[in-house]
């Protein structure tokens, strides 16, 4: 456990959940703006996020949940729920691209490039391919103020 994150658990090797500083995630990806309206209303509706994000553990970029993301720092969450790869060095986590995306090849370096300029690619432009049986993990809302 660091700072960074608190209550960790392993999933699989190389791989934990834990709930992560909403502030410390970087973007890779533009969102769509009435998703992630449609998103905070279920999740305050709910009272539950149904799925974790999934992030690189070095970079604390968000590799899949750029919108959950986005609705939890609609209402207001301080803490996200999240896995953590470490995206570069596991061959089982791959990125190819979505039929919409406007560039023609991405690699995982492009990625981490993209979030740490602060630049970002258009809605649904990298999609991730984890090859890990990750189950699903529900928490509830009030964990995350």
């Amino acid at each position: 456990m660091t700072e960074s994150h608190s209550s960790s658990r392993s999933i699989a090797e190389g791989i934990e959940f834990a709930l992560v500083d909403i502030d410390l995630l970087k973007e890779h990806e533009e969102i769509y703006p009435e998703k992630v309206d449609e998103l905070a209303e279920e999740i305050k509706r709910d009272g539950v996020v149904k799925k974790p994000i999934l992030i690189d553990k070095r970079t604390y970029t968000i590799l899949d949940g750029h919108h959950r993301y986005q609705a939890l720092k609609k209402l207001g969450c301080k803490r996200i729920p999240a896995i953590l790869v470490d995206y570069l060095n596991d061959d089982r986590i791959s990125v190819t691209l979505w039929s919409t995306a406007k560039i023609d090849h991405i690699t995982k370096e492009m990625v981490i490039k993209t979030a740490l300029s602060g630049k970002k690619f258009t809605p649904k432009t990298s999609r991730h391919i984890v090859h890990i049986e990750i189950p699903d993990i529900e928490v509830e809302l009030e964990r995350l103020y």
